[in-house]
């Protein structure tokens, strides 16, 4: 068996779809004290997502774990109370590069669960079909897992009676679940449509256009990921939230819109990795063209948008950088951290191969005191940091 890598995401959201940080961070807490492996491979992303990643993570979600994972899920929903949670899983068990292994995602929602195997390499249910029994939800599986056909595998639960279709997609209470036709070439959005949900398009490969109305306020978790027809696309200025991956892995994207200002723009939430592996570079506002690589939110560095950039000045006003906020800048070889940082989240510069060079404004006594996760360095080769008087050993106490 090639790479052994598993990860996870869950979201938490109340009812009404409002982010429930919470119950997010009472699963978490549960998390940390429940599983020793957790503190190492956890993450709360958002305020109101937990992700986790790891060779643990995969190992739960392989044959014969079913019951381990069934209790660790059902544990975090109980100890949250949540209302609702989405999320998905993947299992990136790879005999070569181009390898998909397996992938599930699913949401909770008062006791009732929606389940889909997006890919299953087994030929049956991931171990999350024990989470969805324990909730006496039924399902059928479809199919034997092992076709290539993406229709093949999926487990279908609860098919909400109450969701109405309109032009072929899926829509309940204002939330656009699902786009039906997997091989539409144009959407037309509905007006009323307040939220665009998770996976909404996914994969729908064949999508050149879409028109979002300005009643759409949020773009979910990966609403549009792997649309690789679509080459542009406007956002009305009526957004305020937009989840991570939103635009990702959609390889002909190349213009991005937005109908507000570049201070609009700034103030939506969210917006992490929104176009990884896109070609799109920037979003062009009523005002001008919002190019600005660090995501900055209430002081923490979300992240790092510019994935070439061989040299950052992190802005004065950050005073927290946040977990995974540079992930993948692989060109990055130094980086000034200005002395209002306190803290820099887990794995901050993971995969920073290149990075030989880390500066920070303030002394080597306030360097110590900063407090850092788990792997903040990433796979840096600098061993020491400069500081205002002297050098500072990269590794201390605190990692």
């Amino acid at each position: 068996m090639g790479a052994n890598y598993g990860t996870y995401e869950f979201n938490f959201m109340t009812k009404d779809g409002a982010a429930d940080e919470a119950r997010a961070k009472a699963a978490f807490d549960w998390c940390a004290e429940e599983y020793d492996w957790f503190e190492e491979d956890g993450f709360l992303l958002d305020g109101n997502s937990i992700w986790m990643g790891g060779n643990y993570c995969s190992a739960l979600g392989d044959e014969g774990n079913d019951d381990e994972m069934s209790e660790w899920i059902k544990g975090m929903a109980e100890a949250s109370g949540a209302e609702v949670i989405s999320g998905y899983y993947i299992s990136d068990h790879r005999e070569s590069a181009n390898e998909l292994y397996w992938e599930t995602k699913f949401e909770y929602k008062d006791g009732n669960c929606s389940f889909q195997v997006v890919r299953d390499g087994m030929g049956k249910p991931s171990a999350l079909a024990s989470l969805l029994a324990s909730y006496e939800s039924s399902f059928q599986m479809v199919g034997d897992g092992m076709s290539d056909d993406d229709d093949e595998g999926e487990v279908e639960v609860d098919e909400d009676d109450d969701a109405e279709t309109v032009g072929g997609l899926r829509v309940k209470d204002g939330i656009l679940n699902e786009c039906l036709d997997k091989d539409a070439t144009s959407v037309v959005i509905p007006d009323g449509v307040t939220k665009i949900g998770a996976w909404a398009f996914m994969d729908c490969k064949s999508l050149s256009s879409v028109e979002i109305p300005s009643s759409v306020t949020a773009i979910s978790v990966e609403a549009f990921r792997g649309c690789k027809s679509l080459s542009s696309v406007v956002i009305p200025s009526s957004v305020t939230e937009i989840g991570r991956y939103a635009f990702s892995h959609c390889e002909s994207l190349s213009s991005v819109e937005f109908g507000g200002t570049m201070a609009q723009w700034d103030a939506v939430k969210g917006k992490m990795w929104l176009l990884d592996y896109s070609p799109a570079t920037s979003v062009k506002c009523a005002d001008g063209e919002w190019r600005k690589s660090a995501i900055v939110e209430n002081g923490v560095l979300v992240e790092y948008t510019d994935k070439d950039a061989a040299s950052v000045e992190i802005p004065e006003e950050v005073t927290e950088i946040g977990v995974l906020a540079f992930r993948d800048c692989s060109s990055l070889s130094s980086v000034s951290i200005p002395s209002s940082v306190a803290e820099i989240g887990e794995d901050a510069f993971f995969h920073c191969y290149s990075l030989s060079s880390v500066e920070f404004g303030g002394t080597a006594a306030q360097w110590e005191a900063v407090e850092k996760g788990d792997g903040w360095n990433g796979n840096a080769s600098a061993k020491t940091v400069k500081c205002a008087d002297g050098e500072a050993s990269i590794y201390d106490d605190n990692i």
